[in-house]
């Protein structure tokens, strides 16, 4: 089974989210395509041990993040009531 995961989504940034898919690739042999800054995603794996060539990752380069200190984009106005 190959799972996608936003690899640097979350509260916490990227680490628990690594961590949660090493462990999910060693108990049960997923595949991961792990979705984000590609250079940060290898420095964790390569941190946990994983070997670059390790089939079962598949990185995604995302490098731009939506931080939650962003203005949200503004909605479309609503439009006004006419008279009839």
């Amino acid at each position: 089974m190959k799972i996608a995961l936003d690899a640097a989504g979350g509260d916490h940034g990227l680490a628990p989210n690594i961590d949660g898919a090493v462990q999910a690739a060693n108990a049960w042999g997923v595949e991961l395509l792990l979705v984000g800054p590609a250079d940060k995603i290898r420095s964790e794996l390569t941190a946990r041990g994983v070997a670059q060539d390790d089939a079962r990752f598949e990185l995604i380069d995302a490098p731009d993040l939506v931080r939650w200190t962003r203005t949200p984009p503004l909605p479309v106005a609503p439009s006004r009531a006419r008279p009839s």
